[in-house]
């Protein structure tokens, strides 16, 4: 007979890491409830890229074909510098919206028996007594708490280390248009900055990215907008493909592109980090949701195999994800470096190796390849 979990495994933060856990534990029939400090879903955010790795993941969940209906699987990725194209990917991902994403997500988990509590600001933990405290309600008790909420985790922040997120030195501009027509996703490579640009639905609007070094930074945050004028300063040495799409945004948004330095464990006594609140990182790979999704599958699935072993849970999961992220981390600099160079010289070496091998091929390939089921088969061997 199957053990079973004397009370639900309660999920802190209703993004795409706390919702792929719910989703994942439900269909190993292991019950969850999700807390949200905010009174509804957040409808902020950027455009998202979702890879194979993936979207391997939410084939399995039964989750891919709804997201399909919203997202835009492009033809292409070019990547410019100078307006010229030196390298062109073929790969399989998919553009779409945080807020779709997450949409989908909570629709699948509500339809499985899961539930998403409103409202719910954490305050503390009581590792002993598994008993959580919110602002303005009675306490909770979970047999294991599952921290998802984000770069700012307030559960990373008191239980694992109080250290606050440090400023990558990039700050970022984001906003959406209408279709050029295009079914591209395009790169654009300048000084100290970069700029993407990619189809986000069937109807090909379009959704912008513009990343510029600085020592000034910007706030750490979704929702404050800027000026148009602003924007085009920071990109003012690039073509026109890129200033009219800052010019016909319909807003845009500026942010401070901060990280946190990688743990040596992410769980602690009945406590386990995902997604951001884990390993938050410069976004230049586009894997921040993939990872999260990696994540929340990889923990549900761990502890139905395990029996609710929630210790062997805990430690197999820190094995693998750690090792993951950390790779994706250093990676994910290197690719900030790379795409912000200014050096004349070094930049025409970059353009010429992209152009003339296919190390660029290869890199995005060897990344996407990743396999989270094979890499619980193996470890569980």
């Amino acid at each position: 007979m199957s053990k079973i979990l004397s009370e639900p495994i309660v999920i802190i933060g209703s993004g795409i890491s706390g919702l792929t856990a719910g989703i994942t534990l439900a269909q190993n029939g292991i019950e969850s409830v999700i807390y949200e400090k905010n009174k509804k879903l957040s409808e902020e955010g950027s455009g998202t890229t979702i890879s194979k790795n993936a979207l391997d993941v939410l084939e399995d969940l039964n989750v891919l074909e709804d997201l399909k209906k919203v997202c835009f699987q492009t033809d292409k990725i070019s990547i410019k510098s100078q307006s010229r194209v030196i390298a062109e990917l073929n790969p399989y991902i998919f553009y779409t919206t945080r807020q779709k994403i997450v949409e989908i997500l909570k629709i699948h988990y509500l339809k499985l028996g899961g539930e998403i509590k409103f409202n719910f600001k954490f305050l503390s933990f009581d590792a002993k007594y598994k008993k959580l405290y919110f602002d303005n309600h009675e306490p909770v008790v979970a047999s294991h708490v599952l921290g998802c909420d984000g770069i700012n985790s307030k559960i990373r922040e008191t239980y694992f280390n109080n250290e606050k997120p440090i400023y990558s030195g990039f700050n970022a501009w984001r906003g959406f248009t209408g279709s050029n027509g295009s079914k591209n996703a395009e790169m654009f490579y300048g000084a100290n900055a970069h700029f993407v640009t990619y189809p986000i639905n069937n109807s090909l609007e379009r959704c912008f990215i513009g990343v510029s070094k600085s020592k000034d930074k910007f706030d750490e945050s979704w929702l404050k907008k800027g000026t148009t004028d602003e924007a085009l300063t920071n990109f003012k040495y690039f073509d026109s493909s890129v200033t009219s799409l800052i010019k016909n945004a319909k807003d845009l948004y500026k942010w401070g592109i901060f990280t946190r330095l990688p743990l040596n464990k992410m769980y602690s006594n009945n406590l386990t980090l995902l997604g951001d609140a884990a390993h938050p990182m410069v976004p230049f790979l586009g894997q921040g949701g993939c990872l999260a999704i990696e994540d929340g599958y990889t923990f549900g699935t761990l502890l139905k195999k395990t029996d609710l072993n929630i210790i062997k849970t805990q430690i197999i999961y820190n094995q693998l994800r750690r090792k993951r992220s950390n790779i994706i981390q250093h990676l994910s600099r290197r690719v900030a470096f790379i795409n912000h160079l200014s050096n004349p010289i070094i930049v025409k070496s970059r353009n010429l190796l992209m152009k003339y091998s296919c190390i660029t091929q290869l890199s995005q390939k060897k990344l996407h390849s990743y396999n989270v089921h094979q890499s619980i088969k193996n470890i569980l061997k």
